[in-house]
Parts: C-alpha cells; structure tokens; sequence
C-alpha cells in the first residue's frame, strides 16, 4: 500500500509540474498603432491589444503587445521589433498579426509596402512563427472611421489606389494555411452600427479617425478575442461566460464588472 501511494503522489506531482510548467502560454500581438499600448497620463488613445487581457484568463496565457505606433509590416522588420518578438516565442505561443495602416502609405519611404511587398512580409511572419513552436493568426487591420454616406468608405476599409490590404491578408491566410481573424469586417460592422457621429464621440479618440479610446479598444478587443479563439478552435483561455452577441459597450462593461475582471 505505502508503495502505491508513493507512486500515486509521484504522479500527481508530475502532473502538477507538467501543468504548471507548460499549461501557461503567451499571446503576443505584433502591428501598429490601433494595437499598441499608451501611457493613459498622456493621450486617451488604448489601442486594442491594450485591452486583450481584459478578455483573456490570467492564469492559463499572458498577453504581451508588441505592437507599435506608426510601423508598418516593413518598418516592424527593419527596426529590429520582429526580431525581439520572435526570441520571446515559446512552442505553444500564439502571435497575433496586424498590419496594414501604415503599409498603405505607398508614399512614406521605409514605411509604405505595395501589396506584393506585404504579402511577402506576411508570409515570413507566418513561417517563422512557425519554424519557432509558435501558432500565428492573421488579422485583418481595423476599419478607420471614414464614411460615405452610412457605410464605412474604401479607404476605411484599407482599398487604395494600389491595392485592398485587407484582402491581402486573407490571401496570404489562405496560401499558407493560417488561421485568419477579418478585424475589418467585424469592426466595420460594429462602426456602421453606432454611426459615424456616435462612433466617433464613443469608440474614437477625439479629433481621430483612426485611434480607439478605452471604449472603442474595449469593444474592438473583444470582437478580437472571441473570432481569435473560435479561430484556433479553442476557448480555453476565454472568458466563455461572455455573451458572445455583446457589442454594446455600456452592456460589456457590465458583463465586467459582474465577471471581476480586473479593468486596466
């Protein structure tokens, strides 16, 4: 009997340590300034891998944003940013990828990429993810709130004159076999709904088209996190008990505070 137990508590042991030791992974955002974090001291700019956490349990991933203000897939590359982010890629780790803003900005040199350009890009995010141990998933970059009429324009939808970006996305999705979120599509769809007026009073930092406040990177977070874990076929790290129809803001937030999410 002593020799049983003594092997059970082994077990139990080794299962303790194994879980504790591997169950926690990191989810780690690259992109630019609509994911980035901001110093709330001086700009009321969150952008929404700012707010991921919020939708993330603590004890099973760690949400570490990468992303940066005013990079593009080009410039994350060139600077050196990509290179830091992949050493902190462990296998199991996801990395969310979103690009685009600053991508179309052709005419910004070292920054602008042409369609060709951030697909290959892309791409070598993807496959180095992978050649790491690490999952990626693409995301489409969220829609700037630029209208014409009642629905969001081409140009906040990232069509331009050399290309739709966010199409590109879904291309290298599909060439490569990777789990897509289309962040344009669902905010597009949650913008259009407020209206241009009441998103950009709610959801947009003032006098900006482009940067969320705390309301708007909430929301845009959220709609992120439940099409990312459907997307990897999991929701183990989720906040499940969410209503997965949620895009009122006042209504989320009470679903917060009612879950003791701790607010950031």
């Amino acid at each position: 009997m002593f020799l049983i137990m003594r092997f059970l508590g082994s077990v139990i042991l080794f299962l303790f340590f194994t879980f504790s030791v591997h169950a926690k992974v990191k989810i780690i955002t690259i992109g630019d300034s609509t994911m980035a974090e901001y110093d709330p001291s001086t700009t009321e700019k969150v952008g929404w891998g700012q707010t991921l956490s919020m939708f993330v349990l603590s004890d099973a991933a760690t949400v570490i944003d990468d992303a940066r203000s005013g990079r593009s897939s080009k410039s994350f590359i060139s600077e050196g940013l990509w290179d830091a982010s992949k050493a902190k890629i462990s296998p199991g780790d996801y990395v969310l990828i979103q690009f685009g803003h600053n991508d179309e900005k052709t005419n910004v040199e070292g920054t602008g990429s042409t369609i060709p350009e951030f697909k290959s890009n892309l791409k070598m995010f993807v496959s180095e993810t992978k050649a790491a141990g690490g999952v990626p998933v693409l995301f489409t970059p969220v829609v700037r709130c630029n209208f014409s009429g009642n629905k969001i324009s081409e140009t906040g939808r990232h069509i331009t004159a050399d290309g739709d970006y966010a199409a590109a996305v879904r291309e290298v999705a599909a060439e490569t076999g990777t789990p897509v979120v289309d962040h344009t599509e669902l905010t597009r769809v949650l913008v259009e709904e407020y209206g241009e007026t009441k998103a950009l009073s709610e959801l947009y930092a003032s006098g900006d088209r482009t940067h969320t406040k705390m309301n708007g990177a909430i929301v845009f977070a959220r709609l992120a996190a439940s099409a990312f874990f459907a997307a990897i076929k999991s929701s183990a790290l989720y906040f499940s008990s969410f209503s997965r129809s949620c895009f009122s803001y006042s209504r989320l937030v009470l679903e917060i505070q009612n879950q003791n999410i701790p607010n950031i």
